[in-house]
C-alpha cells in the first residue's frame, strides 16, 4: 500500500516540475561558479536528484549536472537546498551527547550486543497527514524514552527533524536527557535516505560503540507494552543476534509485497554491517521511475543484507512461526506459498499489541493485554 502510494505522489511531483516558471530568464552558470560558487556549500547533490525526479529523467545525473542546475534553475525557483550533513549548532552537540553516552557505557562496561543506536525520523509537514496523529505517536514514543532516563537500556535516542524550527513539532521533541540528542536537516528526500545518511556520516563511531542500530519515524506508533527502562528493544535485540540464526536485518513486520522484505517503518541492523549498507547506498543510483526508488530502498536493503550472506527477520514472523529467520517463503492465511506478490508472511488483521510492539499510524493497546 505504501509503495502504490508513494508512486502517486511521485507521478503527481513530476507533474508540476515540469510546469516552467513565466517570465523566467535562465542566466548560465560557469564551470567555476559550479565548482566553487559559495552557495552551493556542503551540497547533497544526491539527495537534490532525489528531491526532484525531473532531474534524472532529463539526464541531470552527475553532480557537475546537478550543481549547475542548482545554480541555473534551483536557485530562482527556489528549489529546496539538501545538505550533506546536518545543520550547525545542533550537530556538534549532538555528537558531544553521543560521545558522552559512549564514555557512560564503557564505563559501565556495558556489553556491545546490549547497545543500541535509535534514529527517529521526523519529516517535514505533509497537509496529507494528520498532524494530531503524527504528535501523538511522537508523545508515545517520547514518554516511553522518559520512562529510560538513566540510561539503563543501553539505547542512545537520535531525533532527526527536517526542516528545523519551521517545523511544527520541533518544539515538541525533548532530547534534554542525557541520552538523547536533536539533530537538524534543511531538507531530504525520505526518511529512509536520512536514516542512512546519518548511518554514513557516524559510521565509525556506531560499529566501534554500538551492537545494533534501528530507525523508525513519526508515522510509527509504539512502543506500546514493556516501556520502563526500554525493554521493549530487547526482543529486537534477542532476534538479531539469536544464536545460530545469522540475522543481521529485522524489523516488527515483513512484507512480500513486490518481494519478501523487513518493512522500513521500524528496523534494525547489526553495527558490523554498515559498512556493506553505506557502501551500497552513498553511491549515487539513478532510477527511471519513483517505483523504481522505492523498490531500492524498500525493498533493496533486504536483498542486500541476504546477498552478502545473512538472513532476516521480524518479531511477528519470529512470534507467530517460532522461527528466528525468514524461511524465504511468504505464509497466508492457512499455508505457505511460494507466490511472494500475493501472501505475507503472516496475516496482519489479527495482530495483537504484544506480538509487534511497534506499529504503523492506528495501533492501539488492547485492553486485555495487561502488559507495561
Amino acid at each position: 500500500m505504501r509503495i502504490r502510494f508513494l508512486c502517486i505522489v511521485w507521478l503527481v511531483a513530476v507533474l508540476q516540475l515540469f510546469i516552467p516558471i513565466q517570465g523566467q530568464n535562465i542566466v548560465p552558470a560557469t564551470e567555476e561558479e559550479v565548482k566553487s560558487s559559495p552557495l552551493l556549500k556542503d551540497f547533497d547533490w544526491k539527495a537534490y536528484c532525489q528531491l526532484y525526479p525531473d532531474l534524472p529523467i532529463n539526464g541531470i545525473n552527475t553532480e557537475f549536472l546537478t550543481r549547475k542546475h542548482y545554480l541555473e534553475f534551483g536557485v530562482p525557483e527556489g528549489r529546496l537546498f539538501p545538505k550533506i550533513l546536518p545543520d550547525e549548532p545542533y550537530y556538534s552537540r549532538a555528537q558531544e551527547k553521543l560521545d558522552s553516552y559512549i564514555k557512560f557505557l564503557d564505563d559501565a562496561a556495558v556489553p556491545l550486543q546490549d547497545r543500541t543506536f535509535l534514529v527517529f525520523h521526523i519529516g517535514k509537514f505533509d497537509s496529507k497527514n494528520s498532524i494530531e496523529i503524527i504528535l501523538n505517536n511522537l508523545k508515545i514514543f517520547q514518554s516511553a524514552m522518559s520512562l529510560d532516563s538513566k540510561g539503563l537500556s543501553g539505547i542512545f535516542y537520535w531525533f532527526n527533524i527536517v526542516d528545523g524550527q519551521d517545523n511544527m513539532l520541533f518544539h515538541s521533541v525533548h532530547a534534554n536527557s542525557f541520552n538523547a540528542a536533536l539533530s537538524v536537516w534543511s531538507a531530504t528526500p525520505s526518511d529512509i535516505y536520512t536514516h542512512l545518511r546519518t548511518l554514513s556520516i557516524l559510521s565509525q563511531r556506531l560499529m566501534k560503540s554500538f551492537g545494533s542500530v534501528f530507525f523508525l519515524n513519526n508515522g510509527v506508533r509504539g512502543p506500546l507494552v514493556y516501556r520502563e527502562e526500554g525493554r521493549w528493544i530487547k526482543p529486537f535485540r534477542s532476534l538479531l543476534f539469536a544464536p545460530g540464526a545469522n540475522n543481521a536485518m529485522v524489523g516488527a513486520t515483513m512484507s512480500c509485497e513486490v518481494a519478501p522484505h523487513v518493512q522500513t517503518h521500524f528496523f534494525g541492523i547489526r553495527s558490523s554491517i554498515i559498512d556493506i549498507v553505506t557502501t551500497e547506498y552513498d553511491a549515487f543510483h539513478s532510477f527511471p521511475n519513483w517505483p523504481a526508488l522505492v523498490r531500492f530502498y524498500e525493498v533493496g536493503l533486504t536483498e542486500l543484507i541476504q546477498r552478502n550472506g545473512y538472513n532476516v527477520s521480524s518479531l511477528l514472523y519470529a512470534n507467530r512461526l517460532k522461527q528466528n529467520s525468514f524461511s524465504g517463503k511468504c505464509l497466508s492465511a492457512v499455508k505457505f506459498v511460494d507466490d511472494h506478490t500475493v501472501d505475507n508472511p503472516s496475516r496482519w488483521c489479527d495482530i495483537e499489541v504484544d506480538e509487534v510492539w511497534i506499529w504503523v499510524w492506528g495501533m492501539y493497546a488492547n485492553p486485555n493485554t495487561h502488559l507495561n
